[in-house]
């Protein structure tokens, strides 16, 4: 999640909207993750697309 912090820190507010989203700690966020393609974690979405950043856990899984 570090990683993913600096990740998101370092885009202009002023051209992005951030929002940092645990979803082992906010599971009503998964669709929304998966509505943008989001197939693991962590990943940024950015301009509605996922950029996988490290393969941690398939989405599916924080569904279990």
């Amino acid at each position: 999640m570090t990683l993913l912090r600096q990740a998101a820190g370092a885009l202009d507010p002023a051209r992005y909207s951030v929002d940092v989203v645990h979803l082992g700690e906010q599971p009503a966020r998964i669709a929304d993750a998966e509505r943008t393609c989001v197939r693991s974690v962590p990943a940024l979405v950015i301009g509605g697309l996922p950029f996988h950043i490290n393969h941690g856990a398939d989405l599916a899984a924080l569904r279990a």
